[in-house]
């Protein structure tokens, strides 16, 4: 007699819970999921079967189940950096997952390229967007520097890519090659919410950006590192400023004597990200950053979140700059992430002075 399996008897509604929290959601880490050295000695689990996905009945007891498959880490193509599992490694599993997979077009909307391995463009071309349907799509393109061999394949993914650009939700593009890959998307990108850039300053990619700004009338959150704040003022003050309400920097902004004035333009900025890069300038760069901004203020009137992250301590010294310059009346939320060492006081106490100030200005 046949058996049905548990899982078989969920109906499709459920399952595709299931499978929307497998695509979606962080794994939690492997090591926090397994039972104890010993609890595994009791239940006879060798280490050899204790590395297969494993669902115990024990009470309490609960192997989570990584699936993964050699098909999207070969291609370069997965949805999240944070999980394992992809909508295609579901649809291995058997003809039932397949189908129900394939007609949930939810799943197929988040797309992380992150290498330009053969097969990719045809998966993406194939299977990914075919399959997202009319869904809006987070697009993230996150390629290392050492993939230059493999550029003519990426620019070919980027057309793909593009090629849907009237359903980018949101956009990551992470690529500091020699040369401007990213070509002009073949439509505007109208329902453009987010759109994090670091281009590494290359020039025909800068140009690019402006040009996702300026087609994308629905922007309100901008992610951009180091010196693509400044570089891009123009375009900024021009369109951007006037609607953006999320800023996320990646900077060194002893590198930008216009950062504070740059930054002013932001009026209608209600949540602020910085996390403070290393100065690798010269002393003359910094002196000249010190003797320019000494009395100049950044005032936000609609700012209610600012997160400020200096983890390297070559940055800490920016700390206290940045804070003395702040007005933010309407300020409800501040995170500062440092590894401060805890013998540092002088420091310290001026970060807090510095933060004190913050809060209270224009109350």
């Amino acid at each position: 007699m046949n058996q049905i399996s548990p899982i078989s008897r969920l109906a499709n509604e459920t399952l595709m819970q299931i499978f929307d929290h497998a695509v979606h959601l962080p794994a939690p880490p492997i090591e926090d999921c397994r039972p104890s050295p010993i609890v595994e000695d009791e239940l006879g689990i060798t280490e050899s079967n204790a590395t297969q996905s494993t669902v115990s009945s024990t009470p309490g007891l609960f192997y989570y189940a990584r699936i993964t498959s050699n098909v999207e880490d070969k291609a370069g193509v997965t949805s999240h950096a944070t999980s394992p599992t992809t909508p295609l490694t579901l649809s291995h599993v058997c003809k039932e997952w397949r189908t129900l997979a394939f007609s949930s077009s939810g799943l197929w909307a988040v797309i992380l390229v992150s290498g330009s391995s053969p097969g990719v463009l045809n998966i993406l071309k194939e299977v990914w967007l075919p399959n997202s349907g009319s869904r809006l799509l987070d697009v993230t393109v996150r390629i290392p520097p050492r993939s230059q061999g493999l550029r003519v394949a990426l620019k070919e993914i980027l057309a793909a890519l593009s090629g849907e650009s009237h359903r980018w939700r949101s956009f990551t593009f992470d690529c500091r090659w020699s040369e401007s890959l990213l070509s002009p998307p073949v439509a505007p990108t109208t329902q453009l919410r987010s759109l994090s850039f670091n281009n590494g300053g290359r020039f025909g990619q800068r140009l690019n950006f402006s040009q996702l700004v300026m087609d994308s009338p629905a922007l309100k959150e901008v992610e951009l590192w180091d010196q693509d704040l400044v570089m891009h003022a123009v375009i900024v003050s021009g369109v951007l400023s006037t609607r953006l309400t999320t800023l996320k920097l990646r900077i060194a902004i002893e590198n930008h004597l216009d950062f504070f004035s740059t930054l002013s333009l932001f009026q209608r900025l209600q949540a602020l990200e910085v996390k403070l890069n290393i100065f690798h300038g010269t002393g003359r760069m910094l002196e000249s950053f010190g003797v320019n901004f000494t009395d100049q203020m950044v005032h936000l009137p609609a700012l209610k979140q600012f997160t400020l992250i200096s983890t390297q301590l070559a940055s800490h010294g920016s700390l206290p700059m940045l804070l003395d310059r702040l007005e933010t009346p309407s300020i409800s939320e501040v995170a500062i992430h440092t590894a401060l060492h805890a013998g540092d006081k002088t420091l310290a106490k001026a970060v807090f002075s510095a933060l004190k100030g913050m809060l209270t200005s224009g109350k």
